[in-house]
């Protein structure tokens, strides 16, 4: 499956060259009064992280200067300056395991592994932090890799990779699921609290011939399937506006979901800038940090202003 996914994108990256713009948008709600200010194609910086963090994946900015960081594998918090882009600390929390998405409250830690555990790292920078590990109704079979901190509910926001429903539960075909981790009770609410159409993202893809073509002629050839292509990795709110970003490495999007979930744009990401895009998150002030693995190279972290 892995050699599909890369053959896929591979043939994505070719028909992205025959002048489609990657940065084109579709106003998905006209009605929405939302305003993208962010020009995906030309980062403000590009910071190249150290070796360790190859694997790099979710993102949390923290504080007035820094974003904290995990990995795939170890269970340890990175901090890196947003001037410098250099990594200043790490902290270890436990053992190895596969962390996907960070979300910084305070002084708290929540990092998520795909199994849809969250382990909460109280006083995360002390060299003795109080971790504390809950069990989520999520299996490895959702994949979850998105995490985000929604101050509106104090919930965080888990967003699955893979299948979007709870064991036993409604199974939501069509769709992709991110569900509510309420901080008050910490318990997930098993009816999601958004659900990304698939239907819309497919009309999207398919909006010129070449796109149409690509789709049509990888899904023929076993490449690519929707359940597949569109998966999300990376999810945060924009500050400003409250609209929640969400980014699939595999589709090479990125969209914007309002607070109802209706989805108000959907830009591509170009592949020669977005390897594997799997952190996002936002400052106070709205600049736009996403990450990306570095496969055979290294992992980065691009900046975009908002204009």
């Amino acid at each position: 499956m892995l050699l599909y996914l890369k053959i896929g994108i591979s043939l994505l990256t070719l028909f992205s060259g025959c002048k489609i713009p990657h940065n084109d948008l579709s106003r998905v709600n006209s009605d929405d009064p939302f305003n993208f200010t962010y020009n995906l194609d030309n980062p403000d910086t590009v910071w190249h992280m150290p070796a360790e963090l190859v694997e790099i994946s979710g993102l949390s900015c923290f504080g007035e200067s820094h974003i904290a960081t995990v990995q795939d594998e170890d269970a340890r918090i990175y901090l890196i300056n947003t001037v410098s882009g250099k990594v200043i600390n790490s902290y270890i929390f436990g053992k190895k395991g596969d962390f996907e998405g960070i979300a910084i409250i305070d002084s708290t830690a929540w990092v998520l592994e795909s199994n849809g555990n969250l382990f909460r790292v109280e006083n995360f920078q002390h060299p003795h932090p109080v971790v504390t590990k809950f069990k989520t109704p999520l299996t490895a079979d959702n994949n979850a890799e998105g995490l985000a901190y929604d101050s509106q509910t104090n919930a965080l926001l888990i967003a699955c990779k893979d299948k979007p429903y709870l064991k036993g539960g409604e199974k939501y075909e069509g769709f992709k699921a991110i569900y509510s981790f309420g901080l008050d009770e910490k318990t997930l609410d098993p009816t999601p609290r958004f659900l990304i159409d698939l239907s819309v993202i497919e009309e999207f893809r398919a909006n010129n011939a070449i796109r149409k073509f690509y789709i049509r002629t990888s899904k023929k050839a076993g490449l690519i399937s929707d359940k597949l292509f569109f998966e999300p990795s990376a999810i945060a709110f924009n500050p400003h506006n409250s609209h929640l970003f969400v980014i699939s490495h595999t589709a090479k999007l990125l969209l914007v979901l309002n607070r109802e979930g209706h989805i108000v744009e959907i830009h591509r990401l170009n592949p020669g800038l977005f390897n594997q895009p799997e952190g996002i998150c936002f400052s106070k002030e709205g600049t736009l940090y996403i990450s990306n693995e570095g496969g055979k190279g290294f992992g980065n972290i691009l900046k975009f202003e908002s204009y």
